[in-house]
């Protein structure tokens, strides 16, 4: 009982239902997170209205009026079984990529105007009775969801961005060649030592030929 407009298109056991499946799980697994407000027993969401972001624990969650969330942040409301909400009833408030509703059993969402507010992950079956609107998504694991003349409204949130690695420093140490001093050449190996040698002492004896060849004429 309705449309999915291009470019959506409804899969049905392909290799992104499964994907969808993997991630709905997660999700849940996820959001399992500890109680900041526990309530005894079934707990009617109009009757502590307003709440600000937390977690929001009960054995199961009524909604007969209506439910504010007052606040930035998020907001995880954990039934330990269903979320049942009355004709008329609503969620108003909080921005619904942030709102989430984990349902270990089911969720009846009745219809004749009622609305609700975020992501909704049962374990069991979905049921969205006649005129009832969403602005979220309504997930299951192992049940099905039941829809009828429905708005869904799927909200478009940010999605963090990938973690990459930092870049590395580069550590080389480039040698570069010294400056013209005019003093000694630097050694290479390529420079003919032996030589050098040989001629520093060939001009070494020939100094003192000289000067012994002097002193002999003087005498």
């Amino acid at each position: 009982p309705g449309i999915v407009n291009a470019p959506g298109a409804i899969h049905d056991g392909d290799a992104n239902a499964a994907a969808a499946q993997a991630d709905n799980t997660a999700a849940f697994t996820t959001i399992d997170q500890g109680c900041t407000t526990t309530y005894a027993g079934t707990q009617d969401l109009t009757l502590v209205s307003p709440l600000g972001p937390g977690v929001y624990c009960a054995d199961a969650f009524i909604l007969t009026g209506n439910l504010t969330l007052n606040g930035a942040g998020v907001y995880i409301f954990k039934s330990a079984s269903t979320l049942t909400t009355s004709a008329g009833s609503s969620v108003t408030g909080g921005d619904p990529c942030n709102v989430w509703w984990r349902l270990v059993s089911s969720a009846s969402i009745l219809g004749s105007g009622s609305s609700i507010i975020g992501n909704i992950l049962a374990l069991t079956d979905i049921n969205l009775q006649d005129g009832a609107s969403v602005n979220g998504r309504v997930m299951t694991q192992v049940g099905q969801v039941t829809l009828l003349n429905n708005n869904i409204f799927g909200p478009v949130c940010a999605v963090a961005p990938p973690t990459t690695a930092p870049e590395e420093e580069d550590t080389t140490v480039t040698v570069r060649a010294l400056p013209n001093t005019g003093g000694a050449p630097i050694r290479a190996d390529s420079f003919p030592w032996t030589l050098a040698i040989f001629g520093s002492f060939s001009a070494i004896a020939l100094i003192l030929g000289l000067r012994a060849y002097l002193r002999a004429n003087k005498q």
